[in-house]
């Protein structure tokens, strides 16, 4: 409909071109020419014909001069020759006059005359293009209107091509996803634990990607964006990196023991995004799934009974525990850290994507932390943090070497060989 529409419109848009470029810039040039062509065809005709007008009146005048001096005249038989001949002059003279002003109208009225049919002729080009968008239009709707009356016809009717993507996306989701742990894995469902939850497809055309990836999906996941960064240029970044674990990561060494309840210690709103949980400080959240993904966890807010996914240090672990069991996993290496990542063999992974330096955070525990994170991404942990301000206070070999202060009145200029 929208190639038939847009036709249309060409032809339109061809009509009102000849429109401009055919009549209406024809027509100027057309008056600025005529007008100066008549100006000067006036002028000409209006002298000439003074000058006819001016001999006949001449002749006139001397006739009537003629015969009254041969009225006073004893003889006025010597004055009727001249007569004759003023006579036939003055008939010449207006018949010249009379022709002349004959053909100045059969001229205006040709001029005239022209003009209109160059109107006309260019009207009727205007016209035929006119009368040519109007059938092209009138051929086209003919066309295709039977088709689209026909595609909708029936509401309920599924097109071919709808039911042949729907049996390729049946049969690619059989072979990719064998079992329920290796869909999670893949990133390719929200939720196992969650009752009546379905794995989502992946679409034809990555199939073939999935299998190649899936080492990837220990750190991304499919559900956030991922920032991308400048890799580390030397050694200490890298040692950096190794040394801050994600929130992610932590996250999910948090909870391999099970569920748990959590208590927002910030409130969140998921604005216009479905998949988001909403919750007020002080909300209490049961986790239903049993690792975060880049900071994100999926609950169930006991005030509310909505699910969603909500930035996971926005809460605290209301176990006892929790935090004991945090250091455990992340001394174990359990946790999907970057460090641990960048460890594995054959894993090719980007770069980190944070590099804020552990020196802009100050020292807290994970049970304690109450500032607003500027990034569920960030690292805020005191045992990563920790263990770097060690590492990077011992790297200065002059840490303990201590400066005595010196007084010298030595003013003297220095020595030039």
């Amino acid at each position: 409909m929208a190639e038939v529409h847009r036709q249309i419109q060409n032809q339109l848009e061809e009509m009102l071109k000849s429109f401009h470029n055919e009549l209406l810039t024809q027509l100027e040039q057309k008056v600025e020419l005529d007008s100066r062509y008549l100006s000067a065809a006036l002028k000409k005709y209006q002298t000439e014909q003074r000058s006819k007008g001016d001999a006949l009146d001449k002749c006139q005048a001397e006739l009537k001069k003629l015969r009254k001096k041969s009225q006073g005249s004893k003889n006025p038989q010597k004055y009727s020759d001249k007569e004759l001949q003023y006579i036939d002059a003055i008939g010449s003279k207006q018949g010249e006059l009379e022709s002349y002003v004959s053909d100045g109208y059969k001229t205006a009225l040709t001029e005239e005359r022209r003009r209109f049919c160059f109107l006309v002729e260019k009207q009727c080009a205007v016209a035929k293009n006119s009368a040519a968008y109007h059938s092209k239009g009138k051929e086209l709707l003919a066309q295709k209107l039977p088709l689209w009356q026909q595609a909708c016809a029936d509401p309920n009717k599924i097109p071919d091509r709808a039911v042949q993507l729907m049996q390729q996306m049946a049969s690619s989701n059989g072979s990719i996803l064998p079992s329920g742990l290796s869909a999670s894995k893949s990133n390719l469902v929200i939720s196992d634990p969650i009752p009546g939850a379905k794995p989502l497809p992946v679409p034809p055309e990555l199939a073939p990607f999935v299998g190649s990836q899936s080492k990837l999906s220990d750190s991304y996941s499919n559900t956030l964006p991922v920032r991308k960064s400048v890799a580390p240029k030397n050694s200490y970044a890298t040692t950096e990196n190794k040394t801050l674990p994600r929130s992610s990561s932590m996250a999910a060494g948090l909870e391999r023991n099970g569920r748990m309840r959590v208590k927002a210690i910030f409130s969140h709103a998921a604005g216009d995004n479905s998949t988001l949980l909403s919750f007020k400080e002080g909300d209490f959240i049961t986790l239903l799934v049993p690792e975060a993904r880049d900071g994100w966890h999926y609950g169930e807010s006991e005030k509310t009974k909505m699910r969603g996914w909500f930035p996971f240090s926005y809460t605290r672990v209301l176990d006892g525990d929790g935090g004991d069991r945090l250091h455990t996993s992340l001394q174990q290496g359990k946790s999907s850290s970057t460090g641990n990542l960048l460890d594995k063999e054959d894993l090719a992974l980007p770069p980190p994507d944070y590099g804020t330096s552990s020196r802009a955070f100050p020292a807290q525990t994970a049970g304690t932390f109450k500032q607003r994170p500027y990034s569920v991404a960030v690292p805020a942990f005191s045992q990563g943090l920790d263990d770097y301000g060690a590492r990077a206070v011992s790297r200065n070999p002059f840490a303990s070497v201590q400066l005595k202060p010196t007084v010298t009145n030595d003013r003297s200029a220095p020595l030039l060989s």
